[in-house]
């Protein structure tokens, strides 16, 4: 009896730390629900995002554009006026005093011009910008004057009537200033992909593949500031602030790129995707290097330019961590990237919350050394899955001891019984059969080098 009253209690301590580490984010995927493909392979789905004028703005690779008027609790699709259903591959967002932008490609059609005998690749009509100056509801294609990549387009800014496109072929930016009609080509000094542009005044600024250039006429010469393969840039004020894939993290300039520091204290990924700010703080998205490698990807805040990083990832598994944008007291992030789950979708934390967590937790969240995603499906009455995360360098999951026990204490089942799958260095997911039991609470019970481990099920009956 003394016992069972031990493990009961072990039980609910464990139940209570790993779901207090779940208590900043929300999903918020209502209207979303047709985005999920039925190959059930969700990467690369949502895009870009953004807030314009009190609204939130989301672009899907399938489905085009949805808009939410209640901070993300319900999403409508706005589509009318782009032509055809399934031509947005990777469209991005943006928008000016007066308009909302959206870049939309089309699958290329390639055939034989006869009169060349070349191949041509028409994606004529379809590729190119469209603007809304109703919030969405009705958009027009804007003049392909000289936009003569418009399926190429990879990243999207505007301010005032300056319209700036990045492209994905090598060919630089494209810049127009009145508003997409008219366009003309500004190569950067070497090739690479366009990822993101910020507009400032006279400056633009472009990170892309091949480094983060700076230009100071509009476009006519740029200089070459940071030689990284950057995904993100950000203007905090006058700080600007780069964010580096292939592990490299985050630098920051206040001279405007002539001098740049690292600062990745407290980061054990530095795959930057995403980067917001407001106030005193600077909130950066992170993607681990590889899927289910790292359960401190995700999001991440410095309150002093950068000099520390804090993990604020309770509420979702941290992959693909891929856009922010703050509204309100909301921070709002897109996972983009999930594996045959539910974990991709947009997300939301207020900002209050996530700022300002109990010290307990987040100290137990960090000594522990392991995690647990929440069970699915949850409740549970068939097959139920976990996903594990762990940092210790030697630990061999397959013959760990585990077993199953209910809220009593009673083992109820033995690692014959737990499927161990995807085994990844310092990831793996647990399967168990629950169809034998009754409904109630059960935990997976595992040893992680020494310590217990404990993983919550509800199965419903």
């Amino acid at each position: 009896m003394i016992k069972k009253f031990f493990l009961l209690n072990i039980f609910i301590l464990n139940f209570l730390v790993l779901n207090s580490v779940q208590a900043y984010w929300e999903k918020i995927n209502n209207g979303l629900s047709d985005t999920i493909p039925k190959n059930n392979w969700e990467d690369l789905l949502l895009q870009d995002f953004l807030v314009y004028k009190d609204a939130l703005y989301l672009s899907n690779k399938f489905y085009g554009i949805y808009k939410s008027t209640d901070n993300g609790d319900n999403w409508i699709k706005k589509n009318k006026g782009l032509i055809g259903d399934t031509i947005f591959p990777f469209p991005q967002l943006a928008y000016n005093k007066n308009y909302l932008f959206v870049s939309v490609k089309k699958s290329y059609s390639t055939y034989l011009d006869k009169s060349t005998g070349k191949y041509i690749s028409d994606s004529s009509g379809y590729s190119g910008i469209y603007y809304s100056s109703d919030g969405g509801e009705n958009w027009i294609s804007v003049s392909r004057n000289g936009l003569v990549d418009s399926n190429h387009i990879s990243a999207l800014a505007a301010s005032d009537n300056l319209l700036v496109v990045g492209t994905d072929n090598d060919q630089g930016i494209y810049i127009s200033k009145d508003n997409g009609e008219n366009w003309v080509q500004k190569k950067i000094l070497q090739k690479g992909t366009v990822f993101s542009i910020v507009i400032k005044d006279s400056y633009i600024y472009v990170g892309s593949g091949a480094g983060l250039y700076i230009s100071t006429d509009m476009g006519e010469s740029w200089s070459l500031k940071l030689s990284k393969f950057i995904m993100a840039v950000h203007l905090k004020g006058d700080t600007l602030i780069a964010g580096a894939s292939y592990s490299a993290g985050v630098y920051i300039s206040t001279d405007n790129g002539d001098n740049w520091e690292e600062k990745n204290n407290g980061l054990r990924e530095k795959n930057i995707k995403a980067i917001a700010s407001i106030k005193d703080y600077i909130f950066i998205g992170i993607s681990p290097s590889a899927i289910f490698q790292d359960p401190e990807a995700g999001v991440h805040f410095s309150s002093n330019n950068g000099e520390m990083w804090h993990t604020r990832n309770k509420g979702f598994r941290q992959t693909g961590a891929g856009k922010l944008a703050i509204k309100d007291d909301y921070i709002f992030c897109v996972i983009k990237y999930g594996l045959l789950d539910s974990t991709f979708g947009v997300y939301r934390a207020k900002l209050s919350e996530l700022l300002n967590p109990t010290e307990v937790e987040y100290e137990i969240l960090t000594r522990e050394n392991f995690y647990a995603a929440p069970a699915r499906p949850n409740p549970a009455n068939d097959i139920v899955k976990a996903g594990i995360y762990w940092d210790a360098k030697i630990f061999d999951v397959e013959n760990a001891e585990k077993s199953i026990y209910d809220i009593m204490g009673n083992r109820v089942g033995d690692k014959k019984e737990l499927l161990v799958t995807n085994i990844q260095p310092y990831s793996a997911e647990i399967v168990w059969n629950c169809s034998k039991v009754s409904s109630g609470l059960y935990f997976i019970v595992l040893n992680y080098n020494g310590q217990t481990r404990t993983i919550p099920i509800v199965v419903s009956r």
